[in-house]
């Protein structure tokens, strides 16, 4: 979720002052070769974001977020909710994702030593305190990747929800892109038709400017664990991803 229900967060601006006296980011093609070689290593979208504004407690000057995109196999996905499905899907990705984090840290200390790179679970105690409402999936929005739909999940206008998140945090300076500006799922009701718990109610969230939706979760989570048996885990069937027609292969 961006937020949860009914509350919102506030974007006080973009980042001025920049390490090094820099007032933009350099051109020096660092940024486009880290695009690159995360592309190469088999992510489908990639985006910087520039967080300066998002931490309640900042610890450093400036803060940006690589964020990327890792599609999930089409034919695992539509074999949904089956957990053998769910499971096969994220091994592949989950290797690919952890190599991925590991070139990004390696790129950015050879050409900033010294700087921080973290993952989203170790950011606080090193480049400060997060929002508590910035998820991975707004700092996604907030790079350039998507918008969060009505099923609460990253849709990317290309790939849909169809894409496993990372995103790796650092106080390099980087080139961010612009945060995705629209929210594209307009009157489809398809994911809302399609949970079986009644849990995508549609209803509209705010984060500073963007607009996102949530979800009922604890309807969401009551759901799985009735059916855990008959699924396999008790949390996120997966029919929501399945269904959204953005992404979903038409061959």
């Amino acid at each position: 979720m961006i937020a949860s229900c009914g509350q919102t967060l506030n974007n006080p601006g973009r980042c001025t002052a920049l390490r090094q006296g820099w007032t933009t980011a350099p051109k020096d093609g660092r940024t486009d070769g880290l695009k690159q070689l995360i592309l190469d290593r088999g992510a489908v979208a990639v985006g910087i974001a520039d967080l300066c504004g998002f931490f309640e407690e900042p610890s450093r000057k400036q803060v940006f977020a690589v964020a990327f995109g890792m599609r999930y196999p089409d034919s695992e996905i539509d074999l949904l909710p089956s957990d053998e499905a769910l499971q096969t899907a994220m091994r592949g990705i989950t290797e690919q994702t952890k190599d991925i984090y590991s070139e990004i840290d390696a790129l950015i200390q050879g050409t900033d030593p010294g700087a921080i790179c973290r993952r989203i679970d170790a950011v606080e105690p090193t480049l400060g305190r997060m929002h508590p409402q910035l998820s991975q999936k707004a700092v996604a929005v907030l790079a350039g990747l998507g918008w969060i739909g009505k099923s609460s999940l990253l849709v990317h206008p290309v790939h849909g929800p169809r894409m496993r998140i990372g995103t790796m945090f650092t106080d390099t300076l980087l080139a961010a892109d612009e945060p995705y500006k629209g929210n594209h799922c307009g009157r489809c009701e398809i994911c809302v038709d399609a949970c079986p718990a009644q849990a995508v109610s549609g209803e509209e969230v705010r984060f500073g400017s963007l607009l996102g939706y949530c979800i009922d979760r604890e309807t969401c989570r009551t759901h799985l664990y009735r059916h855990e048996s008959r699924i396999h885990r008790a949390e996120f069937c997966g029919l929501c991803l399945k269904e959204c027609p953005i992404g979903k292969a038409t061959t």
